[in-house]
């Protein structure tokens, strides 16, 4: 066969079905049947202003009360000693204050904290009295030299005062 005639029949075989199938169709629907999605859009892309809020509104960010107390008021010296906590925070560190730990074994490779004459290794839960009311706490890790507290979402890391001077 002549190469001349398989490459005219070869073009002819390529360009009939793109003459056939004439134009491709687009990704877009004609205007007509997209009027009605065009709408929806237009109606859920208008926005409405949210009313004022009255002036008289308080702040979020300082609402009332929230200043802190003078420590000079006639008021909360006359409370005394029995002061209540403010928070998880400064309870945890009231309550860490009270253990006085006397050092740390390691026993099977698991170092133990030595409190009161007990071995505590970490994951251990007690409880501690602060103004008449017991506490729960959680001795979280324990290193050679630093042991690790939480009470309740709180966590303090105190280090092992050594006893020797």
């Amino acid at each position: 066969m002549n190469p001349h005639l398989l490459r005219a029949l070869l073009a002819l075989g390529l360009a009939l079905p793109v003459a056939v199938a004439g134009e491709p169709a687009g990704d877009l629907l004609p205007p007509v049947q997209r009027a009605g999605q065009i709408a929806a859009a237009e109606r859920l892309a208008v926005r409405s202003r949210p009313a004022l809020a009255p002036k008289e509104t308080p702040s979020p960010f300082a609402p009332v009360g929230f200043e802190p107390a003078d420590p000079t008021d006639p008021q909360r010296a006359a409370a005394g000693g029995a002061e209540k906590l403010s928070g998880d925070r400064e309870t945890l560190e009231l309550l860490a204050a009270q253990l006085t730990p006397s050092g740390v074994i390691v026993l099977r490779g698991s170092p133990l904290l030595i409190l009161s004459n007990r071995q505590l290794p970490a994951g251990t839960h007690f409880t501690i009295t602060l103004q008449g009311q017991e506490h729960e706490l959680l001795l979280v890790e324990v290193s050679r030299s630093t042991y690790t507290l939480r009470y309740r979402a709180e966590e303090t890391t105190r280090t092992i005062q050594s006893a020797l001077k």
